[in-house]
């Protein structure tokens, strides 16, 4: 009887779709592909989901960033991020290059 390798081929495929698909969805997203412009994520309008796409944003920070928007009102701009518990100058820099304080017209 001979054996088929495909299933277990299928199986490996799979999981290392997987692996290289969560690598992008955790932080990667934001930065383009080469020669097109980075996608900047609103902080004044991002939902949970996509403020855990940044690097050194998880579920906690990501919560307190909304928890203070909802709080004080839109970000005028992303330095205020220093205001959110959990966010140090550390944080910041890792994030200035992805995140923007968009929206202030549709909110005022």
């Amino acid at each position: 009887m001979r054996r088929s390798y495909l299933p277990a081929a299928a199986c490996i495929l799979l999981a290392l779709a997987f692996v290289l698909l969560s690598g992008t969805l955790r932080g990667r997203s934001s930065v383009a592909a080469e020669g097109a412009e980075p996608r900047l994520v609103d902080i004044n309008s991002a939902d949970a989901a996509e403020l855990q796409l940044l690097p050194g944003i998880g579920e906690v920070k990501a919560a307190a960033i909304i928890e203070y928007r909802l709080g004080s009102g839109p970000f005028s701009d992303v330095e205020e991020l220093l205001e959110v518990p959990g966010i140090g100058p550390a944080v910041l820099d890792g994030l200035r290059d992805y995140v923007c304080a968009g929206g202030l017209e549709d909110a005022a």
